[in-house]
């Protein structure tokens, strides 16, 4: 779609200038490709210290049949997606990532093992934003505030256009709402630890 012209960008430059401004921390786990495509935005991220880098497969495959509106994982297969995303960040942003998260949260045990065996921590989350593909912002804001708690982990959308058309706008309310709750924002790696 990028190549054809139908989007413009999958990269939503207002996401990381609210980031920035309200001096959130932030975990992004970008796909390999995406770091192909897009390597001085990737660099840019990596070297701005709210931000870690992690890794979210190169291709955004499902890794699993329960994630079935994701494309198949291609020819190359389950290790080529981690050896791939981990070479393109890499090259990229010059970190190798700690931390993988599965397109779709979708994995097997044996998934989960292949993702440690490339050095890689699985993450998932447990307030999602259900900001993808999803028109209704209220929707959006209402999910973050009804399920976020102490030591959860949130999850947005950073492509913007269709896939994720409010993230931005959510983030400008959710964050002003959860500081009000006593809330404090800390990158992957901080919660991790304690």
């Amino acid at each position: 779609e990028l190549n054809s012209g139908k989007v413009k960008s999958w990269y939503n430059q207002k996401i990381v200038d609210i980031l920035e401004r309200e001096k959130i921390p932030a975990t992004i786990f970008m796909s390999g490709m995406w770091a192909e495509l897009y390597p001085d935005i990737s660099l840019q991220l990596a070297s701005n210290p709210l931000f870690e880098i992690a890794n979210h497969s190169y291709s955004h495959p499902r890794f699993t049949e329960q994630c079935f509106v994701l494309p198949a994982v291609p020819q190359w297969g389950k290790n080529g997606e981690f050896e791939r995303s981990q070479s393109a960040i890499k090259k990229a942003t010059g970190i190798t990532p700690q931390y993988f998260r599965f397109p779709g949260g979708c994995q097997t045990d044996a998934d989960i093992k292949l993702a440690n065996k490339y050095g890689l921590t699985v993450v998932g989350w447990d307030a999602a934003s259900t900001d993808s593909f999803n028109d209704n912002l209220p929707a959006i804001i209402n999910s973050i505030k009804t399920k976020t708690q102490n030591g959860s982990i949130l999850l947005f959308h950073f492509h913007g256009n269709k896939n994720a058309p409010h993230t931005a706008v959510a983030l400008e309310t959710t964050i002003p709402y959860l500081r009000s709750k006593g809330f404090n924002f800390v990158k992957l790696s901080e919660l991790l630890k304690d």
